[in-house]
């Protein structure tokens, strides 16, 4: 069993998941073609990470997984994003999901020029206060979205994809987020 971060569920907040995967393969042409917009996004984005990016999208596989309602997998342990086989079937889904996860592969290494991600989130929560003060940590991570508000390190895996994907149209919180994380 692999030990790693969901990308979507019913997976109680702070909580690690053993995810059993199984029939792992190569990702498909048509899956490494629909990502290559989205990995040259994410690099502009992150042109320091450039390099780790593209090392991370050369790692994904396909897999199979034994709690149906992941979509997505980051395992540390063998430093490789997993993606369930068929989410190719809706492009935008498999994007956000290995955007969420490649959030979370970019964020366990400390790296020169970022803060670490609970750093990040409290630091944007904070500048968000001054102009919403009835605002809760809660909140803030609830308008990125729902399954960010399950833990700080699901949050920051949000707005990265939120970020990445949405550029200037991402919400409020997640380029605080974002502009926090770097230092």
């Amino acid at each position: 069993m692999a030990k790693g971060s969901s990308g979507v569920g019913d997976i109680p907040s702070g909580a690690s998941v053993r995810v059993n995967i199984t029939n792992e393969q190569k990702p498909s042409s048509e899956i490494v073609k629909a990502l290559t917009q989205y990995k040259i996004m994410a690099a502009e984005a992150f042109p320091e990470l450039k390099g780790q990016i593209y090392n991370e999208f050369n790692k994904l596989v396909e897999g199979d997984f034994s709690k149906s309602n992941i979509l997505g997998v980051y395992v540390p342990s063998l430093k490789k994003i997993v993606i369930r086989r068929g989410l190719a079937k809706n492009l935008a889904k498999m994007k956000g999901t290995v955007s969420h996860e490649l959030a979370h592969a970019l964020s366990i290494t400390p790296r020169n020029g970022f803060n670490s991600t609970t750093t990040a989130f409290k630091r944007a929560f904070a500048e968000y206060r001054r102009s919403h003060p009835r605002a809760t940590q809660q909140s803030f991570a609830r308008s990125i979205s729902s399954y960010a508000a399950t833990a700080k390190s699901e949050a920051f895996a949000e707005a990265f994809r939120d970020f990445t994907m949405n550029g200037k149209n991402a919400s409020a919180a997640s380029k605080l987020i974002m502009k926090h994380w770097r230092r």
